[in-house]
């Protein structure tokens, strides 16, 4: 592919922190490899994913004194399109953190269900939980009786209220 404009774009060379890439202002790739460092340094040791803007104050706290010069530091969306770059980190939905916490990368069913019921904050029928995962999760087809399945397999977790409408047991429903 052949990019033709009338300004300068760079190549971010790929290191062990970052995934490569192209970029139009001047970075300092020294700067950019110790952000992402810190970041899963941060989340490793916190072992739980955290808000996306609460975590990019905390950088900017940090990076913004350090580099006061750099002005893309003081913008969110830079980190926000960065975290992106960064090897083994998630954004999704209002949160990062490592690819490995379900609250950034929900994987099974379950999890997925548990998901969408912490963010809806309110019990559904499990046709409409199915249809929320379509929705929210695409690229996988998803059955209503596989949703079902999960839900009554996981009585630990999930409470049946009646009707086919299920909660979470941690909101404190029997």
């Amino acid at each position: 592919m052949i990019i033709v404009c009338d300004f300068d774009i760079y190549y971010l060379k790929r290191n062990k922190k970052i995934w490569k890439g192209f970029y139009i202002d001047p970075l300092f790739e020294d700067m950019l490899t110790q952000i992402a460092e810190d970041t899963v340094t941060y989340f490793t040791k916190s072992g739980t994913a955290s808000d996306l803007y609460e975590f990019v104050d905390t950088l900017k706290a940090k990076y913004v004194h350090m580099y006061d010069h750099i002005t893309y530091l003081h913008n969110n969306l830079f980190y926000t399109n960065f975290f992106k770059a960064i090897k083994g980190i998630s954004t999704f939905y209002g949160k990062v953190g490592l690819d490995e916490f379900t609250e950034v990368n929900p994987k099974t069913i379950k999890q997925k269900v548990q998901y969408i019921l912490r963010r809806i904050n309110k019990p559904l029928h499990y046709q409409e939980m199915a249809s929320k995962v379509i929705e929210w999760f695409p690229g996988k087809a998803v059955k209503v009786n596989t949703v079902h399945n999960e839900l009554v397999k996981n009585n630990t977790i999930f409470v049946n209220m009646g009707l086919g409408i299920y909660g979470l047991k941690e909101w404190g429903f029997q």
